[in-house]
């Protein structure tokens, strides 16, 4: 780091500024546009676009912005890597492996659009997403110019400031909103986002009151938001030097971004914030427990806007909590179909294949791990026989009455044949069909789960399986290749009219989008950054600016990710993780090589042990 900061000393001019200004840009503006785009449909869309026009106000504009400022931050990124490639080289070496999966991720995109049926659409993106081939290789582009050039501490105040500032926008905007008063239906907010020959229309948003929607066309992703936020900023207000100076500041931060997680009501949020907290509490417990303090205050402080939120609603915000998880046991319930699902799944032959392929790599691990003798080996399989063969009585113990015959011999799954039919008695005609796949039986019992993203996830994986597997069928299609006439639709509480153009998961996505090698690629990128995370806080507590902020955006992203399971990616919020993702590599590398190690035991009445760098360097 030294070394580092001796060279931008004696350069005549620093070059930070010409990358610094297009990721601040892409940060803090983004998220925030909303203007109306008034677009023709072209013919490739006609198939299942009901109008000649689409009117957009959140994902267009969010797009052309993102896309302009992509290609300065593609120019200053190739022009610092010449600059200082030397210093460059020693990161990379570091951290080959992020790049190599990167390289997959790219290529595998790159390909999946190139030979994608529709590649109008796998280039520039479906209507109201606009998240096409570009629109990836532009949030890869990001998460590599973050973690490349993000050495100094003034650069990641100014990643932090850039989301700090777009997302207290968004959560003030949003707070009007869920008090109906919402800046978008004024006349002064009509004028900022309706064009002059259309400002005699009438805004066709349909967000029920006391909902936060903000500068997003689907109030999900507040959840996405408040999943990288709120992570941050209570990071910031736990390790904040001088609380009494700016802890102010970041306290009404942190309940702005609450108001906002609370008021979208995305239970995905919820997720994401409980698995971020989590890792939270793990860490306080690890090195600082008297930091417990401060977080059980600032907790308490969230609890009163709770429950002034919930009363301006009525309770609608306790009710649906209630009526998901405790009345109808909601949590139980997706527990057991998911424990069914994987036992059904693992009864196949497929399934017993890879199951066995598991046991094999997991066996192997622990014998090398623990060295464990051969006799403990056979001892621990054959304790694990007696528990499949009761698996296997348990399942086929009840005896179940068969249906009684059916006259329907064929499968049908085109709505269109039965839009003379009662939606009850479709179901109950396709319950009873004969020859009814595996899919099928799965959607007709957990169908209904998550909203009807159990539907979505099923059927979405049989497409997959059955064709595209490998490279999908392009970026942004998923709308268009996603079976829009399946009456088993029903069975997920979806209307036989209503058009399913959003996946509801990040990772599904990914894999129907753009195939299972990017899938892949994805995830293992994700595990890596993850389990060498983890290796890092596990020894080190957090002193430095670099430090606190490397922990936030440690806790965001998993916290995204966390709300992503059932969330899909989007133009106005995949920005965020993909800089917070790279900056979270950036500081791990400043963290573990760039800046002198100071590691303390977890009591703090006791000195601080110092170690070397390269003890230091064995954590990971």
């Amino acid at each position: 780091m030294a070394g580092y900061q001796q060279r931008s000393v004696t350069e005549k001019i620093d070059y930070n500024f010409i990358w610094r200004v297009p990721v601040v840009a892409i940060l803090a503006i983004t998220p925030l546009i909303v203007y109306l785009a008034v677009r023709p449909v072209p013919e490739v869309f006609r198939s299942f676009w009901i109008q000649d026009k689409n009117f957009d106000f959140f994902s267009f504009y969010k797009a052309r912005w993102f896309f302009f400022w992509s290609v300065p931050l593609l120019i200053s990124f190739a022009f610092c890597l010449y600059k200082r490639k030397d210093q460059y080289l020693d990161f990379v070496r570091k951290t080959k492996y992020y790049w190599m999966l990167s390289i997959v991720f790219i290529v595998s995109i790159l390909l999946s659009a190139i030979v994608s049926p529709a590649p109008f659409i796998a280039w520039g993106g479906m209507f109201d997403r606009y998240e096409g081939g570009w629109a990836w290789l532009g949030y890869c582009l990001l998460f590599a110019a973050c973690a490349f050039l993000m050495r100094q501490e003034i650069d990641f105040r100014y990643i932090t400031g850039a989301i700090v500032f777009s997302t207290t926008v968004i959560a003030l905007i949003g707070v009007f909103q869920f008090f109906d008063m919402d800046i978008f239906r004024s006349s002064f907010g009509q004028f900022l986002i309706v064009p002059e020959k259309y400002v005699t229309m009438k805004l066709g948003f349909i967000f029920e009151k006391g909902k936060i929607y903000s500068t997003f066309f689907n109030t999900n992703y507040g959840g996405n938001i408040a999943g990288i936020a709120l992570p941050l900023a209570v990071c910031m207000c736990l390790f904040v030097p001088n609380f009494k100076k700016s802890g102010g500041l970041l306290l009404g931060y942190s309940l702005l971004i609450f108001i906002l997680a609370v008021g979208c009501r995305s239970q995905s949020g919820v997720v994401g914030l409980f698995m971020a907290f989590t890792f939270l509490i793990i860490y306080l417990a690890r090195h600082y427990r008297d930091k417990f303090k401060r977080l059980v205050l600032i907790m308490a402080l969230f609890l009163p806007i709770y429950i002034v939120m919930d009363r301006y609603t009525g309770g609608a915000l306790s009710g649906q909590f209630t009526e998901r998880f405790l009345k109808d046991r909601g949590a139980i319930k997706a527990g057991k179909a998911l424990l069914v699902f994987v036992y059904d799944a693992c009864r196949t032959q497929t399934g017993v294949v890879g199951l066995l392929i598991v046991l094999v790599l997991l066996i192997v691990w622990f014998v090398r791990r623990y060295r464990i003798r051969f006799k403990q080996l056979i001892l621990v399989i054959a304790l694990m026989i007696p528990i499949f063969i009761g698996m296997d009585i348990y399942a086929d113990g009840p005896v179940r009455e068969e249906s009684p015959d059916v006259v329907m011999e064929e499968r049908i799954v085109d709505s269109s044949v039965l839009d003379s039919l009662d939606d009850d008695y479709v179901r109950f005609l396709l319950s009873r069909v004969k020859n009814k796949t595996f899919f099928d039986e799965k959607i007709i019992e957990f169908g209904r789960y998550g909203s009807g993203r159990g539907y979505i996830y099923l059927r979405a994986i049989e497409q997959r399986l059955n064709s595209h597997l490998f490279l999908g069928t392009g970026p942004d299609t998923f709308s268009g290749f996603f079976p829009q006439n399946d009456a088993f639709r029903l069975f997920g509480g979806f209307p036989r009219s209503m058009m399913i153009d959003k996946m509801h998961s990040m990772f599904l996505q990914i894999w129907f989008n753009t195939g299972l090698i990017s899938f892949i690629a994805f995830i293992l990128l994700i595990m890596l950054h993850f389990i060498n995370s983890v290796r890092i806080f596990w020894k080190v507590r957090v002193r430095s600016t670099v430090e606190v902020l490397g922990l936030g955006f440690f806790l965001g992203w998993v916290g995204f990710l966390g709300a992503s399971l059932f969330n899909d990616s989007a133009i106005c919020v995949a920005p965020y993780f993909w800089a917070g993702f790279g900056a979270s590599v950036a500081a791990n590398y400043v963290i573990r090589y760039a800046t002198p190690i100071a590691i303390a035991v977890s009591d703090d009445r006791q000195k601080p042990k110092i170690k070397r760098q390269a003890r230091f360097d064995k954590l990971v």
